[in-house]
């Protein structure tokens, strides 16, 4: 894997990316327990979902995983260890063999997940809410980079 640098530049993220992110952290933590619940209910419909997820103590173990991950994305710290600990969660991924669509399409609910915060709760007008959206966008694009990069 490439350094965090060359990544965070083939992808324009710079320090202000890393503040605006830092700056929307309190207000997404309003909806990290929302978060792995929604994100459930649009899996649940994937039709290998149960494959995967077997039982109660895996989902249970998926969802707090999911929660922390969800919050160290507005963290505003993306160093090394950042891409490491992305790189285990492609890594156990892969060694479920869970497709890569799955994760591609969950990236999506993320995407949206994150703007419907921000339509709902942030943005006073529409240019703000962009110049927001950029540095999320920028994030979880790095994010499925990072993870895809292991299949």
């Amino acid at each position: 894997m490439e350094s965090i640098e060359k990544i965070k530049a083939h992808y324009d993220f710079t320090t202000v990316d890393a503040a605006n992110l830092k700056q929307l952290k309190p207000l997404i933590e309003k909806y990290k327990d929302e978060f792995p619940k929604e994100f459930y209910n649009y899996i649940k419909h994937f039709e290998d979902a149960s494959n995967f997820l077997k039982n109660e103590e895996v989902i249970k173990k998926h969802q707090d995983s999911l929660k922390e991950w969800f919050m160290n994305l507005f963290s505003g710290e993306y160093s090394t260890q950042y891409i490491r600990d992305i790189e285990r969660i492609g890594l156990a991924h892969v060694k479920i063999e869970l497709p890569a669509h799955y994760v591609n399409a969950a990236m999506h609910f993320v995407r949206q997940f994150c703007l419907s915060i921000l339509e709902k709760e942030f943005c006073a007008d529409i240019n703000e809410c962009r110049y927001f959206t950029k540095s999320i966008d920028k994030i979880i694009d790095i994010n499925l980079d990072i993870m895809t990069s292991s299949f």
